[in-house]
This record gives C-alpha cells, sequence and structure tokens, in this order.
C-alpha cells in the first residue's frame, strides 16, 4: 500500500506539533480535559516519524531485491532458453524423448489430403 505523500505528512505532524504545544500552554485551565495530554500527542508523533522511516528503509531495500530479482530471473531464462535449444540439437526438434526435458516436440506435418471433387456429369 502506498504512502501518503510528504506533504500529507508534513502537514499531519505540523498538526501534531501545533496540538502538543497548545496543550502545555493551556493544560492548567480549568476544567481542561484530563485525557488530553502532550506525552500522548508527542508519542504519536513519534511513532509516525519512527514507522515512516521505517517504511522507506524497506521500500528502498524491496526495490533493489526487485531490480537482482528482475536481473537473475532474466539471467536464468537465457540459461534456460540457452539449454533447451542443446538439448533440441542433440536429440533432434522431433523426438518423443523430449518431454522427458519438460521440452515440445515439435509436431510432424502431414500434408491435408484433399478429398476429391465431384465433377458434374452432363445428362
Amino acid at each position: 500500500m502506498p504512502i501518503k505523500s510528504n506533504r500529507t505528512h508534513s502537514s499531519l505532524t505540523s498538526k501534531l506539533d501545533i496540538l502538543a504545544e497548545g496543550i502545555v500552554k493551556h493544560s492548567t485551565e480549568p476544567n481542561f480535559p484530563a485525557n488530553v495530554k502532550e506525552e500522548d500527542i508527542r508519542a504519536m508523533r513519534s511513532e509516525l516519524d519512527t514507522l515512516r522511516t521505517m517504511y522507506k528503509e524497506l521500500t528502498t531495500e524491496t526495490r533493489i531485491k526487485y531490480r537482482e530479482y528482475v536481473s537473475r530471473f532474466e539471467a536464468f531464462n537465457k540459461k534456460h532458453a540457452q539449454t533447451a535449444s542443446l538439448i533440441y540439437a542433440f536429440f533432434g526438434k522431433k523426438n518423443q524423448v523430449l518431454a522427458d526435458f519438460g521440452l515440445k516436440p515439435h509436431k510432424v506435418r502431414t500434408s491435408a489430403k484433399v478429398p476429391p471433387v465431384e465433377t458434374a456429369k452432363p445428362a
């Protein structure tokens, strides 16, 4: 799942910072909600930053591994094609033994027999 843009992340962290500062500034007022604490807001921001950093690192690592996978896949695919070509050359392209290697023997083409055309007999 793609991560939200930098702008969205920056916007939320900025809102959390401002909220924490406002809590510090006004927490001493009478009847201020007791369950609203600056530490909770700062912890949310810290966790968000930590998770984003981890996500970016893992995304970078994933891209590197994907490129490595694609490179190796193409190399192995090429090696498979070369080996299959050697097997075809050794046994012949129509030999049924090729099935033992997971290769399909080439079909033997036979010419299609054209049915005789009936000619109309004059009456």
